[in-house]
């Protein structure tokens, strides 16, 4: 996965595979219906594992990418003229 980064909200992340790639869109933009968010994050958690982060690390970036969704608004993204 070199060179390939996601912008959510204010931040960009490098996911550590397409897997957790997959789950993070799926994850912000709620693809899913009535899969709750514990299982997305559960996915993206193992993903950085197997990438070789610890798990205090992986549930640290886990947070971290939660934040970032929240950075994002629509009505901020039309009125920067974007």
């Amino acid at each position: 996965m070199n060179g390939f980064a996601m912008i959510f909200g204010k931040c960009v992340w490098i996911p550590p595979s397409p897997k957790a790639a997959v789950a993070a869109l799926a994850y912000f933009f709620g693809v899913v219906p009535g899969l709750p968010a514990d299982a997305y994050e559960t996915q993206i958690r193992q993903q950085l594992v197997a990438a070789g982060a610890t798990q205090d690390a992986a549930i640290a970036e886990m947070k971290w990418l939660d934040q970032c969704f929240t950075t994002y608004t629509a009505d901020s993204a039309h009125k920067s003229g974007g």
